[in-house]
């Protein structure tokens, strides 16, 4: 008798600590009972997956000039997540040293995430055990506008684009909503013997279409700064970039990046990477990859 008791109880607790219905989600959320309940997510990296809504990777003053593709394999960490994903990276110089287009893809990402952060996240309850969720394509358009062997800096534009590919059938890692943005960078490289220093700085803009009908777009000011070391076949880089939205809801992220990249001959390098989140994307961040010349 006292087996089964404690057999019962030890049932009752898994099913009100872990057991997620569509009571526990409208007591969560506060439905109203007809809202639809992507109403309730928080479009903001604060709320969201590492791979929502990234910060653009921070523009330098000029063009890659080789045509080349990326593979690399991220893993993100923070307190109540743990996210793994591939990452594809295209660059194509069609127009040498002015005009290049490239690409930038998360085609899925596996997680880990604990009832505490799916709470916070307003996860609706038909999704919470997911442990997968495909990803969103990056496109952008560079123009070179100035170069330094002619006007002593590098001045660069770019033109991005955010599909929506991700859908919405997954609980709360990405935002099923388009996006763009557009900066300028400035950046100068000061050779000695045979190292060279760069630095350089970004100044842009980012939106998104955003769940809130109110507010259906959350404009942002997008920016950066950082430099770069090379020398040989190494390059050392570091940044700090972000962009501040003006929703008020985890929508200022902040975060520092440092990298390394070893050329390994003619067309192939591997590369490494450190990013730390200062606000509101507040994931640790790290990448291994290989670069390969197409040329």
């Amino acid at each position: 008798m006292i087996n089964r008791v404690f057999v019962f109880l030890f049932l009752l607790i898994s099913v009100n600590g872990y057991s997620q219905s569509l009571q526990w989600w409208a007591d969560n959320v506060g439905w109203d009972g007809e809202t639809h309940w992507s109403e309730y997510l928080i479009y903001s990296p604060k709320y969201t997956g590492p791979n929502a809504i990234p910060i653009p990777n921070i523009s330098t003053g000029r063009l890659e000039k080789q045509t080349f593709l990326g593979i690399g394999t991220n893993y993100y960490y923070r307190s109540g997540d743990q996210t793994f994903n591939p990452a594809f990276y295209l660059n194509y110089n069609f127009l040498k040293d002015r005009i290049s287009v490239d690409l930038f893809m998360v085609p899925i990402e596996f997680y880990s995430v604990s009832h505490q952060r799916k709470t916070e996240r307003n996860v609706y309850y038909k999704f919470y055990h997911k442990k997968s969720a495909i990803g969103d394509v990056y496109i952008n358009t560079n123009i070179q506008i100035l170069q330094a062997s002619q006007n002593k800096i590098d001045l660069a534009l770019r033109i991005g684009l955010k599909t929506a590919s991700s859908g919405l059938d997954n609980p709360a890692r990405f935002i099923d909503s388009p996006g763009y943005y557009f900066d300028v960078s400035i950046g100068k490289t000061f050779q000695l013997n045979d190292l060279s220093f760069r630095p350089f700085g970004m100044l842009g803009f980012y939106a998104w279409q955003t769940n809130d009908e109110s507010l259906r777009q959350n404009d942002a000011l997008l920016y950066g700064f950082g430099y770069e070391i090379e020398k040989q076949t190494w390059s050392l880089s570091q940044n700090l970039r972000g962009y501040s939205g003006y929703h008020h809801i985890g929508d200022k992220p902040v975060v520092l990046k440092t990298g390394a990249e070893k050329q390994l001959g003619n067309k192939t390098s591997i590369f490494f990477n450190y990013q730390y989140g200062i606000r509101d994307f507040l994931y640790q961040g790290f990448e291994l990859g290989i670069q390969i010349d197409l040329k």
